[in-house]
């Protein structure tokens, strides 16, 4: 019969607490770098200095090492939403741009206070069917409570058009978490964005970028619904022999 490992098969003589966090700072990277399914506890382990008996210790196996990867950087974050997400309903009246706000802001206007954006960013677009419902986890109750405040807040939109768009503005956000880095860090071309170096510092303030993000996916919201357009835009796109965008077909 196995027995569990103990703190002295993980690593002797050397402070579990800090081999925990070794582990954790190890795999957050290397996920972030080669992605979940391209990791091995061996290249963990390796980066940590520390031994596959150690994250046995600490987390029980890899999918737990990507839980305990994810809560650290999750639930800091979705505290401070579901933070904000209260005080604007224990208000009188509130819209779909401050719902919108309350998700997005914590993101992107205070970056430095949550570590690990890029990563969990990435995780979004995770391709592995079990991966990506592991990843999703963390974010089942804040998912629910802005599906509810979205539905306050725009009554005459369907169930369907609700939880696509939300989960539309949920991947916008990914997607500009992801290029803001790159941005950042110059690996996009700066002629590729069609901006000066000026109009970028500017463009990529945090604040800026929240409120165009949040405008943009409010926008989007109250859009009209698919099946309901105005029947006589389709008509005149037809009769000019044209597409919506105006392009000859």
């Amino acid at each position: 019969m196995s027995r569990k490992p103990t703190a002295a098969d993980a690593e002797p003589n050397v402070d579990a607490t800090s081999t925990k966090t070794q582990l954790l700072d190890a795999a957050e990277g290397l996920f972030e770098e080669r992605g979940i399914r391209g990791t091995s506890l061996r290249a963990i382990t390796e980066r940590a200095n520390a031994n596959i008996a150690s994250v046995n210790y600490h987390f029980g196996s890899k999918r737990d090492l990507i839980s305990a990867v994810l809560a650290r950087r999750v639930d800091p974050l979705n505290a401070e939403r579901l933070r904000l997400l209260d005080e604007l309903e224990a208000s009188s009246h509130f819209d779909l741009e401050q719902v919108f706000d309350a998700l997005i802001a914590p993101a992107l206007r205070q970056p430095e206070r949550y570590p690990g954006l890029r990563l969990l960013a990435r995780m979004h677009f995770e391709p592995d069917p079990a991966i990506y419902e592991l990843v999703q986890q963390p974010f089942v109750e804040v998912q629910h409570r802005f599906l509810a405040a979205l539905r306050a807040a725009a009554p005459d939109l369907s169930e369907a058009s609700l939880k696509w768009r939300l989960s539309f503005a949920i991947g916008a956000m990914a997607a500009t978490i992801v290029n803001l880095e790159k941005l950042r860090a110059g690996s996009i071309p700066l002629e590729s964005t069609g901006q000066t170096k000026s109009d970028l510092e500017i463009s990529i303030e945090p604040g800026a970028v929240t409120q165009q993000l949040t405008r943009f996916v409010t926008g989007g919201m109250v859009a009209d619904e698919v099946g309901m357009l105005d029947p006589k835009r389709k008509t005149s796109h037809s009769q000019k022999g044209t597409s919506p965008s105006g392009a000859k077909r």
